[in-house]
C-alpha cells in the first residue's frame, strides 16, 4: 500500500523534473544564441550609426572640391 501509493507520486516527480530540464535548457540554448549573435548586431547598429549620422552638408565617401 505505502509502496504503491508512492509510485505514481515518484513518476510525476521525475516528469516534472524532466519538463523542468528540458524548459532550462531550451532558456541556456536561446540565451547562448542570443548572445553569440549580439556582437553582429552591435555592429550593424554601429555601421548604420555612422552611416546616416555624417556632418551635414557633405558626403564622407567623396572628397572636397
Amino acid at each position: 500500500m505505502y509502496n504503491s501509493l508512492l509510485k505514481p507520486a515518484n513518476h510525476f516527480v521525475i516528469n516534472l523534473v524532466w519538463l523542468l530540464n528540458d524548459f532550462f535548457q531550451n532558456l541556456n540554448r536561446t540565451i547562448q544564441i542570443i548572445a553569440r549573435a549580439f556582437p553582429f548586431f552591435m555592429g550593424a547598429v554601429k555601421m548604420n550609426y555612422h552611416l546616416t549620422n555624417y556632418p551635414p552638408g557633405g558626403n564622407f565617401w567623396r572628397t572636397e572640391e
